[in-house]
Formats: structure tokens, C-alpha cells, sequence
């Protein structure tokens, strides 16, 4: 297990529970506990060890020798119903055989020079006595059988025959519920702009999006990250009117709340957050003086608390930030000077940066995701202004992996917004006020609906299924905060 992941034994139990494949209701269920508890820890769990799905969980797991499976940790998820029993077998009572003694002896048996002598009869006959009539048999009275019982109803045999039926009934009477709910939308050719009468996977309807507190002292270029720990959302530095800030802003959606929480230890603008292990990861940036940094800052937001961590390679502002399998990726960016195409990754164990395989060409402010376990690095700027490209990077050996393109963008976004809730990838155009969903398995860019009193921006977080956008100083409410809520739950009757 690796020493600087401290994880309880609740946890683990959970977390072997997961890569084994079972479900938060299996879980409970194996657990005694409830659903809620089993979220909770996985929230923590991933938090720790720095994962955002249950397949990096159970990749980062079994590679750091977090979890020991066992033989019976599979079978014991599996829930089936009971066997029939068994109903007891009725004896029958057996008559009285006769006991046979053998007559012959081993000095009576024939030797090899004698000829053998006539087998001697297993059962004298009988004799009757003189009392008894001769020519009348004697009568033999039988025991009288048990009456049979007759076999107990097998409820769970009865259960099993009718199961099959009650499913393909509750099926069936799915489809004509949901079937109406469903819209059909006609694939793109890749990389063709495409019209506004397409129609739209996600639903974005007007009801979906809701305005929240604004931020108290709009600013731009801020870094923001989601604490899921904690389900709040941190804004660190940015600039405004008064130049480059250092001020840490809280916001607690539950109450819809903006609280500030004073300076962190370099005044930055151009930098990017993220969170893992429970901690808040903040690398370079630009200072008051327009000099690109490499310090590497760490907040603890359950200590309000920073400490430093190794400095970059190089200078780096406007890059990318995101973390992936237990580790964080800084791609591209500005070096003061020139756009750069390097990939920068920090080893939380190791406590140092690795060189990345590097992009094909440089581009910063480009928007990135994980995805079903892969990294796609989205839109930009490039040398020549904003960017059409999209880019993927499977997991692997850091120095086997290569960037694999995907369908360009309808259109180039060069700072886009991208999320992934419950496995989509969707990607927002602030300054176009648009979205687009991208279907991973036609390689297809589709178009989003946006309504046109929702507020989009660059800097976006999310919480559980919310997505949480906070505007700079240029929107038409400086500062403002935007609400998507991108899965909801239909109860059917």
C-alpha cells in the first residue's frame, strides 16, 4: 500500500467491494449499511487517492496495492434466491429378512484333490408342527404402510417459474412509458458544421438551469475547483480593476452562499485548480508583474492551510489542469514568450514531475476531461488563434502513450468549457453561447440547446451532477454564477 494514502478500513472494505464489481446497493447490502454511507465513502475514497470514476478506482487500487481479492470476494456479491427444500423422505418400514448362516466350515470345504461336494442348503425347510394342518399355509401379517404425506408447496420453485414472465411484463411496460420521452438524433459527418434543427442528446431545457449568488468581487482569469469532499467550490486569485489578487473565495451551493476566506501566499492571475487526495493543487501562473512562476502551491481546505510543493520543470500560465489515475496533468500553456506543447505530470508518492508524452502542436487554454478512463483535451489556441482540434490520450506507459486525434469541432472555441457528467462529454462556447455533446463512439460532434437567459463561461466546476459556471468581469452580470443540472431522476408509476 502506498505509505501517503491513509484510507480507514470501512474504506477498503468498500473500495474491495468496488473492484469487484458490485454495485452501491450491493455494497450496502454486503456492508449493512445504507446507500447514502456507501456514497459518502466512495466520495472520500476517490478524493484520497485522486480518481473520478469507479473504473480509475479500481485501476489505481489494484496497481498501488490498495486491495487484496480473494476467491469467494466475487461469489459472495452475487445475491440469488434460495434453494427449494428438500421435503423429507417418508421411511417405509422393511420387512423382517431372514438372517442366513452359513453352513459350511473351512474344514467342510473341498480341497484341490477332491471332487466337490453338493452345495449344502442356506435354509433348512420347515417343518410345520403337528398342531398345525399341513396343506393350510401359514398366514404372514404385514405391517401396514404409513400413509404418504403429501408434498409441501415449494413457494420459491413457483417464484422462479413466473419470474421470467413478471420481468418481460415490467420491460415492455418500460419502453411505452419512456418511448415517448426519447428523441431521436441523426449523426453528423465529422468535423461538418452543423444546424440549428438538429436535434439534441442532453436536454438543456430552460427548467435546468438556474442563477445562483453572484461572486461578490467579480474578477477574471481565476482559478477554480470543486471539493466534493466538503460539496463546496474554491476561486483563488484572478485580477480586476485593482490588479492581480491573491484572495480565496468559498462558495456552498446547499445555501447558496459566497464566504471569503483571506489571501493565499502568492497574488496570481492565468492559473488553473484541481483537487486531489483531499487537497487543492495550484502550479504557476502569472504574478502582479506579468512573470510567468513555477511554484507549486497546495490548500487544504479542511485546514485552511498551504504548504509549497516542487517547483515545475519550466514556467508555466493558461495551461491545463486536470487530474488522472492518482496523478496531475499540466498540459501546455504559456512559458512568457511563446505557446508551449510539453506535458508536465506530478507524482503525488514520488513528489516530483515527469516529462509527458507532448502534444502534437502547442496550445494553451484548451479545455480537458477524463472520460471512460481516457484524457480528451479539447479546442484552445494555438499559434495561429483558436482551435478546431480535439485530442485523446488512452491510459498507459507515459512514455508508449501518443496523442490520438479525434472529429474536429464544428467550429474552433478558444476557451472552451468541457465537463463529463454520468460518462458525457459536453463542451461550451462562452463567447458563442453554445454547447456541443460529443458521442465517443461515432467519433461526432452534436449540437446543445443553450436557452438564451443561461450564463456560460470558461471557468466551470462540477458537483456530484451540477455544473457550476462562474462568470468573469465582461459578462452582463459581472461575476455571475450559472447552475446546470445535467441528470435528473424520472420516477415512473
Amino acid at each position: 500500500m502506498t505509505n501517503d494514502i491513509q484510507i480507514s478500513e470501512r474504506e477498503r472494505e468498500i473500495l474491495e467491494l468496488v473492484v469487484t464489481g458490485a454495485t452501491n446497493q450491493q455494497i450496502a447490502l454486503q456492508l449493512d449499511i445504507s446507500i447514502n454511507t456507501v456514497k459518502v465513502h466512495l466520495r472520500n475514497i476517490f478524493n484520497k487517492i485522486g480518481v473520478v470514476s469507479r473504473t480509475e478506482a479500481t485501476t489505481y487500487a489494484l496497481r498501488h496495492g490498495l486491495v487484496t481479492l480473494h476467491g469467494e470476494a466475487q461469489h459472495n456479491l452475487v445475491a440469488t434466491l434460495p434453494a427449494p427444500a428438500e421435503a423429507p423422505a417418508v421411511s417405509q418400514p422393511e420387512p423382517d429378512e431372514p438372517s442366513f448362516t452359513s453352513l459350511a466350515t473351512p474344514e467342510s470345504q473341498p480341497s484341490d484333490s477332491e471332487a466337490p461336494a453338493p452345495p449344502l442348503p442356506l435354509v433348512q425347510p420347515v417343518v410345520p408342527p403337528a398342531s398345525v394342518d399341513a396343506t393350510t399355509p401359514p398366514t404372514q401379517e404385514l405391517p401396514s404402510p404409513m400413509p404418504k404425506s403429501s408434498p409441501k408447496r415449494d413457494f420459491s420453485t413457483e417464484v422462479r417459474a413466473w419470474l421470467p414472465f413478471v420481468i418481460i411484463f415490467v420491460l415492455v411496460a418500460l419502453v411505452f412509458v419512456a418511448l415517448p420521452l426519447l428523441r431521436q438524433t441523426p449523426a453528423a459527418p465529422s468535423g461538418v458544421a452543423l444546424t440549428p434543427n438538429n436535434e439534441v442528446i442532453a436536454s438543456t431545457a430552460s427548467s435546468r438551469w438556474i442563477a445562483r449568488s453572484p461572486l461578490p468581487n467579480p474578477r477574471d482569469h481565476f482559478a477554480l475547483a470543486a471539493f466534493d469532499l466538503q460539496q463546496e467550490i474554491y476561486l483563488f486569485g484572478g485580477s480586476d480593476a485593482n490588479g492581480v489578487s491573491g484572495s480565496i473565495e468559498r462558495y456552498d451551493p446547499t445555501n447558496d452562499l459566497w464566504t471569503s476566506l483571506g489571501e493565499k501566499p502568492t497574488p496570481v492571475q492565468h492559473a488553473s485548480a484541481v483537487t486531489l487526495r483531499g487537497q487543492i493543487f495550484l502550479p504557476g501562473g502569472e504574478d502582479a508583474e506579468g512573470q510567468v512562476l513555477t511554484t507549486l502551491e497546495i490548500y487544504d481546505p479542511r485546514e485552511r492551510s498551504w504548504s509549497t510543493g516542487p517547483d515545475l520543470p519550466a514556467p508555466r500560465s493558461r495551461y491545463t489542469l486536470v487530474a488522472w489515475d492518482g496523478q496531475i496533468y499540466l498540459i501546455g500553456g504559456w512559458d512568457g514568450s511563446e505557446t508551449r506543447g510539453e506535458v508536465f505530470i506530478f507524482d503525488p508518492d514520488a513528489n516530483r514531475w515527469l516529462e509527458g508524452p507532448a502534444l502534437p502542436a502547442p496550445r494553451q487554454h484548451a479545455g480537458a476531461i477524463i472520460v471512460s478512463g481516457r484524457l480528451y483535451l479539447i479546442g484552445g489556441e494555438g499559434a495561429n488563434g483558436p482551435l478546431r482540434e480535439g485530442l485523446r490520450l488512452d491510459p498507459g506507459d507515459h512514455s508508449a502513450r501518443r496523442w490520438i486525434s479525434i472529429a474536429p469541432l464544428p467550429t474552433a472555441i478558444a476557451a472552451p468549457a468541457v465537463v463529463a457528467p454520468a460518462g458525457m462529454l459536453l463542451v461550451f462556447d462562452p463567447s458563442q453561447g453554445s454547447g456541443l455533446q460529443y458521442n465517443q463512439t461515432s467519433d461526432v460532434w452534436q449540437p446543445l440547446t443553450i436557452p438564451d437567459d443561461a450564463t456560460l463561461a470558461s471557468s466551470v466546476v462540477m458537483l456530484d451532477t451540477q455544473v457550476y459556471f462562474v462568470a468573469g468581469t465582461a459578462a452582463p452580470q459581472p461575476g455571475a454564477v450559472s447552475q446546470y443540472q445535467t441528470v435528473f431522476t424520472i420516477f415512473l408509476p
